[in-house]
């Protein structure tokens, strides 16, 4: 009765401990900063600081919206713009704008 138990237990632990995999499935492009969308600056100065603009591909919808936290990327100061990325995001809002909040990503 105890090696059944423990035939058991070991497997129930194994697929207990098992990691969820989550699929970047959301394919888009990095298009840069936005100066049109600097025009609200006085309003909420952090727009235009260092904000990066995204728009999904592959979707009807393909304006672009704003990237909350574009430090995620780490890219180099002579980066040339559009990048193509698979992301994983949250919608957001900055300073009243419609933003995405990148969770994971990675470079096409």
């Amino acid at each position: 009765m105890k090696i059944w138990l423990l035939l058991l237990a070991v497997p129930a632990v194994f697929f207990s401990c098992k990691k969820s995999t989550k699929y970047l499935e959301n394919k888009g492009v990095i298009t840069g900063i936005n100066v049109s969308a600097c025009a609200s600056i006085a309003a909420c100065p952090n727009v235009c600081d260092g904000a990066l603009f995204f728009h999904f591909t592959g979707v009807a919808d393909t304006s672009q919206v704003a990237i909350d936290n574009p430090t995620i990327f780490k890219l180099p100061q002579d980066v040339k713009f559009p990048i193509p990325v698979l992301v994983e995001y949250q919608i957001t809002t900055r300073c009243g704008i419609s933003a995405i909040s990148v969770i994971n990503y990675k470079m096409l």
